[in-house]
């Protein structure tokens, strides 16, 4: 089995709402969407929300709530737990 190496370190934040958003693509062509912000989940407490996210053809990508990783967004992460589900999602 091949080992996955994605990490919350490699995560690009850029400005979103009032906080921040990474989007971050696999080869397999899903991807996570890591936000931190008031209206995320934890976010006031400086925790971060993950959603899967699945890419299509054209680059644009949309939340996909039925995958074995989880059938919503999952928050109250810290950065190792975001790594964790990075990984978890490239593996699909």
């Amino acid at each position: 089995m091949k080992t996955l190496q994605h990490s919350f370190h490699e995560l690009e934040f850029n400005p979103c709402m009032n906080g921040v958003q990474a989007v971050r693509r696999f080869d397999n062509n899903y991807g996570v969407s890591v936000v931190q912000h008031t209206g995320s989940l934890g976010g006031r407490q400086g925790f971060y929300e993950i959603a899967v996210v699945k890419f299509n053809d054209k680059g644009g990508w949309r939340i996909n709530y039925d995958t074995p990783v989880t059938n919503d967004v999952i928050g109250w992460l810290l950065p190792e737990d975001v790594t964790r589900v990075m990984n978890q999602v490239a593996a699909l």
